[in-house]
């Protein structure tokens, strides 16, 4: 932190971005990670083609979970390559998974990073569960077809 003399002779603080000591002095607002991390799934499956892409913000009706990226793979090959890329994309920026359940020959996959939990289907499993409906509370932060 540093002062600076406004004109009429008052002092303000200015922030100085990228000092260690401004987060422990509790001068910087946190990153929301989860969001983060979110929109870094999102993208690598819009990379990959991922279809109907849903992030949904579960904040104050999940105690388990902050955000939700629901999507459809096309096949279980696509399943696979769209999981393994949004592990890659997250464990790139230091996200580190809490647990994976399903595989891609399972027609589900779910990336449990905890504050985010992904959620890839095969049309026919994203169809029965319908997890957009179950969370209809949810605000919806994005979708993309």
């Amino acid at each position: 932190m540093k002062n600076s003399e406004k004109d009429n002779g008052s002092t303000s603080a200015e922030l100085e971005i990228g000092h260690a000591s401004d987060l422990k002095e509790g001068n910087i607002r946190s990153i929301d990670h989860g969001r983060y991390a979110s929109d870094l799934a999102v993208d690598s499956a819009t990379n990959l083609q991922a279809e109907n892409i849903h992030l949904l913000d579960v904040r104050g009706l999940s105690d388990f979970t902050d955000y939700f990226v629901i999507l459809t793979a096309t096949s279980s090959r696509h399943l696979r390559a769209v999981a393994s890329d949004i592990e890659f994309s997250l464990k790139s920026e230091g996200h580190v998974i809490h647990h994976k359940e399903g595989d891609h020959n399972s027609g589900w996959t779910l990336l449990d990073y905890g504050n985010l939990i992904v959620h890839l289907f095969a049309p026919e499993y994203r169809e029965f569960y319908d997890l957009e409906s179950v969370w209809a509370e949810a605000k919806t932060l994005r979708i993309i077809q």
